[in-house]
């Protein structure tokens, strides 16, 4: 018997294929959203569905799936999607669940259920996890899109200049006068150049002192961005008087070490009890499996 995982980022969906106890034997990823969240409607979240299922399917016996948890990007606080995306996934498992990718995101580096959850992906969002109720906010740390928009204004402003390692990346394929109508039109750069961005500043930033010292001048403001909404939100649900609680880092941002390095290094002088998890080599999906492993022994509790 087998449990299914599926993770549906911003740009990749990752599945997994594992036993009743969470035990992961066998996992891959489509280059491609599932979320219908982007585009409106379900045309791509059913087409990755099916590739997905099909290649599981050659290896293991669907009917022998306990459980299916897809946790899915967007779709926390937008409840007019999941049901339809459960009753797509029940043409092939018919016990499943569909809810956004915040929650299966902080199970992948933590077993507690109090807790704060910190993405900087695509985009940004904070996860309050408390006894009986979950808090979320959107769009108020800054991420890749934000990032991509301080690029294009730092480089219109010769801040960054045109002939760096990030202003060479993005002027390859844009002009100048491209750079200003994106900034204007508020379109912004494409994420096959923002995710470029993020290897930049998660590989050569760490050994390239002038690229280093030119990054510098964004992470201040970034650091104290999520200083203010982390230490706030902590603050205000009360989580400073507990003994100590997990805040999970969660997005390819957190890959960039002076960002990661920077925030950890002011979070332990102004929320000294919250223990900072951050783990790039596991992953989102690993958390659905984790949850679908709980949703499967709450079943069983109920039937007996």
């Amino acid at each position: 018997m087998y449990i299914i995982g599926i993770d549906g980022g911003a740009s990749k969906t990752e599945f997994a294929v594992a036993d009743l106890k969470g035990n992961i034997l066998d996992r891959f990823t489509i280059d491609f959203t599932c979320s219908p969240f982007y585009r409106g409607n379900l045309e791509n979240t059913e087409k990755v569905f099916s590739e997905g299922f099909e290649r599981i399917s050659k290896d293991y016996d669907l009917k022998k799936v306990r459980f299916c948890y897809a946790g899915i990007s967007g779709c926390w606080g937008d409840k007019r999607f999941n049901a339809k995306i459960e009753k797509l996934l029940m043409r092939w498992i018919k016990n499943c669940k569909a809810e956004g990718d915040l929650h299966s995101s902080f199970r992948s580096l933590t077993d507690q259920s109090i807790g704060i959850l910190a993405i900087a992906g695509s985009g940004t969002a904070v996860e309050i996890f408390l006894e009986n109720e979950l808090i979320n906010f959107t769009g108020i740390g800054i991420g890749g899109k934000d990032y991509a928009y301080g690029i294009e204004y730092l480089l219109l402003n010769g801040i960054i200049k045109q002939d760096s390692e990030i202003g060479k990346l993005v002027l390859c394929k844009h002009s100048m006068k491209d750079i200003e109508a994106m900034f204007y039109d508020r379109r912004g750069l494409n994420n096959e150049i923002m995710h470029s961005i993020n290897k930049i500043l998660s590989t050569k930033s760490s050994s390239d002192k002038k690229l280093q010292n030119e990054l510098k001048i964004i992470n201040g403001l970034f650091v104290a961005r999520w200083m203010y909404k982390l230490t706030g939100h902590t603050y205000k649900y009360d989580l400073h008087k507990l003994k100590s609680f997990d805040l999970v880092l969660s997005g390819s941002m957190w890959k960039w070490d002076l960002l990661r390095e920077s925030l950890i290094k002011n979070l332990k002088k102004t929320i000294p009890n919250a223990k900072i998890l951050y783990n790039p080599r596991i992953r989102p999906v690993e958390g659905c499996v984790k949850i679908a492993v709980e949703k499967i022994r709450l079943q069983g509790r109920m039937s007996s």
